[in-house]
C-alpha cells in the first residue's frame, strides 16, 4: 500500500505552530497532523512502502495530466482541509475515493482557538454526500460520549440567526448577509412580532459586515438585536430556533436542545433538519442517534490520529 501526505511549506500561520519535541524547533501542527496520520495507516496496514511527503507547492506549474498519474499511483492520499485552490481540489475531485482530509472539528469547538487547542479533529472522506447516512453505524463509538438536553422550554419566538464569514468554502458562492436579509425579509412578513438574534461570525472581517441598522430598520415587525458576548452556548440559551445556512452551529444548538433550520447540503446535520421558514412555532428537535454516530466516526482526539483509532474507524467508510 503507498501512501502520500500533502503538506503545506514552511509556517506561514505562527497561530499553528507547535514545538516539536525531537528538534526543539518549531514547526506546523497541521503538517504534523498529517503526517502522522499517514504514519498510521503505513503501521495498520503494515505497508512494505514508507509514507511518501510532497508539498502543496510541488504542483504548481506542473502538467495536469503529471499530477494526475503522479497521485494515481497512491492507494491513500492524506491531506488538511479542503481549502485549496481550484486546481488542487479538480485533482482530488478526480480521485475521491483516495482523499482523506483532516479539519476543524464540529463538536466540542472553540471557534476563537486554532485546530491545534481544540479538543478534537475532524477526518473525513474527501467526499461526502450525505454526512449522516454515509458516516453513521447507529451507534456512538467508543471513547467519545455526547449528553444532548431535551428539547428547551419557555422560551417562545426567539430566532437565534447565524451568519458565516464571508468567502467560506462551505457558504461560497452564497453573501451570508444577502441571505440573512431574505430571511429577516421572510421572517417579517410571516412572523410579525418574533425576535431575532443576529450572530455574526467572531472571526468575521469588519470590511464585510453588512447588517447595518438602515437595512434592519425596513424589518420593523421584528424585534431585531445583535448577540454581543462570545460563548455560542451562551447565544443558545437565549433562543428557540436557530436558522442557519451551513455552520457547524447546528451541532452546538441540537445537542443544547434547540430546533434547527439549515439550508444548505453541506450542513452536517441537513439530513434531519427542516429546510424552510413553514411553522416556527411548532419546531421540534430530531432524533439524534445517526447523527451523534455519524459525528463520533469523523471525530478524533490528537492521540487517536497516531495510535490507529481515527483509521480503523475512517477506513470502512471509503468507498
Amino acid at each position: 500500500m503507498k501512501i502520500l501526505s500533502i503538506i503545506r511549506e514552511g509556517l506561514n500561520d505562527p497561530q499553528d505552530a507547535i514545538v516539536n519535541p525531537n528538534t526543539s524547533s518549531l514547526i506546523s501542527f497541521k503538517n504534523l497532523c498529517v503526517v502522522n496520520f499517514a504514519n498510521s495507516i503505513h503501521k495498520q496496514s503494515k505497508s512494505t512502502h514508507p509514507p511518501s511527503i510532497v508539498t502543496l507547492e510541488d504542483f504548481v506549474g506542473q502538467p495536469i495530466d503529471k499530477s494526475l498519474r503522479f497521485l494515481r499511483l497512491f492507494d491513500y492520499i492524506v491531506v488538511f482541509s479542503k481549502r485549496y485552490p481550484g486546481f488542487i481540489s479538480s485533482y482530488f475531485d478526480s480521485i475521491p475515493n483516495k482523499v482523506i482530509f483532516l479539519e476543524s472539528p464540529y463538536i466540542f469547538r472553540e471557534p476563537l482557538l486554532y485546530p491545534r487547542d481544540q479538543e478534537f479533529i475532524r477526518v473525513m472522506p474527501w467526499v461526502v454526500e450525505n454526512y449522516i447516512q454515509d458516516l453513521s453505524t447507529g451507534l456512538t463509538r467508543q471513547g467519545i460520549s455526547f449528553r444532548p438536553k431535551a428539547q428547551v422550554a419557555n422560551r417562545n419566538k426567539v430566532i437565534l440567526l447565524i451568519i458565516q464569514t464571508v468567502g467560506d468554502i462551505s457558504i461560497s458562492p452564497t453573501n451570508p448577509y444577502e441571505w440573512a436579509l431574505s430571511i429577516l425579509e421572510n421572517l417579517n412578513t410571516d412572523y410579525p412580532g418574533w425576535e431575532v438574534i443576529i450572530k455574526d461570525h467572531p472571526l468575521q472581517d469588519a470590511n464585510y459586515k453588512g447588517l447595518t441598522p438602515e437595512k434592519l430598520s425596513i424589518y420593523s415587525k421584528l424585534r431585531i438585536s445583535f448577540f454581543t458576548g462570545q460563548l455560542i452556548e451562551e447565544a443558545l440559551d437565549l433562543a428557540s430556533i436557530t436558522i442557519t445556512f451551513s455552520s457547524g452551529v447546528v451541532v452546538d444548538s441540537l445537542l443544547r436542545g434547540v430546533p434547527v433550520i439549515t439550508m444548505d447540503p453541506r450542513s452536517p446535520g441537513y439530513e434531519i433538519t427542516p429546510h424552510s421558514l413553514d411553522k416556527l412555532d411548532d419546531l421540534r428537535l430530531p432524533k439524534l442517534d445517526d447523527f451523534l454516530s455519524a459525528l463520533s466516526n469523523s471525530h478524533f482526539k490528537h492521540n487517536e490520529l497516531y495510535n490507529g483509532t481515527a483509521w480503523k474507524t475512517v477506513k470502512p467508510f471509503l468507498k
